[in-house]
């Protein structure tokens, strides 16, 4: 993963693909709040701004549209690549993911990747 982080006691700094697996892991936690029909989340919302997200996910965007710029949670990476959960898990930390509570949230991206590749090696 092409990207860096530094902390300097009081503020983080984010650049690269860090800075983009952010705006993607919040950009997914604000829609699954708006899936699950919750409110919008302040914190949530705040780190959006200052991430430059847009204020709210739109319910009527192009779900296809979307997940070609959001990451993909454990069971939906294990779907997209017809693997087990279990698979997706493991292979996660190789295609950028990052740990979300007993979850992944893996670069929808690094999932296409490699299910075009397996599709091509497969042929």
């Amino acid at each position: 993963m092409n990207g860096s982080a530094r902390f300097d006691g009081t503020v983080v700094v984010l650049a690269g693909e860090l800075l983009e697996l952010n705006r993607q892991l919040v950009d997914q936690a604000r829609r699954q709040r708006a899936d699950a029909g919750r409110p919008p989340h302040r914190g949530l919302d705040e780190l959006a701004a200052l991430l430059v997200l847009p204020a709210r996910p739109h319910a009527d965007n192009d779900r296809a549209a979307e997940a070609q710029d959001s990451a993909m949670t454990t069971r939906e990476a294990a779907r997209a690549l017809g693997v087990s959960r279990r698979s997706a898990a493991r292979i996660a930390p190789e295609l950028g993911g990052v740990r979300h509570g007993r979850d992944w949230l893996i670069p929808a991206a690094a999932v296409r990747e490699r299910a075009a590749f397996r599709r091509t090696n497969e042929e």
